[in-house]
């Protein structure tokens, strides 16, 4: 698994084109990239979904993400993750 700063990395090169967010977006970004359980798929399409988005987009969809991936999902791609 990714460290929580190279998962966040991942996550911002996916929603921004670059390693960091931007200023207003920290907070955000690292809740986000935490809920994605640090798997690279997860990062990526929740990036792809929020990349050109507005914050208060963000605001609105974070609740929608819940605590974390689905168990059944989550377990999917731990599985596809750890056969790389």
């Amino acid at each position: 698994m990714p460290s929580e700063n190279l998962a966040l990395r991942m996550f911002c090169q996916s929603a921004f084109r670059q390693n960091y967010p931007p200023v207003g977006f920290m907070e955000l970004a690292s809740e986000v990239a935490a809920r994605a359980g640090g798997l690279p798929l997860g990062l990526n399409i929740l990036g792809a979904c929020l990349r050109a988005r507005n914050k208060k987009y963000w605001v609105d969809m974070l609740p929608t993400l819940g605590k974390g991936l689905d168990g059944k999902i989550e377990k999917a791609l731990r599985v596809s993750y750890d056969g790389l």
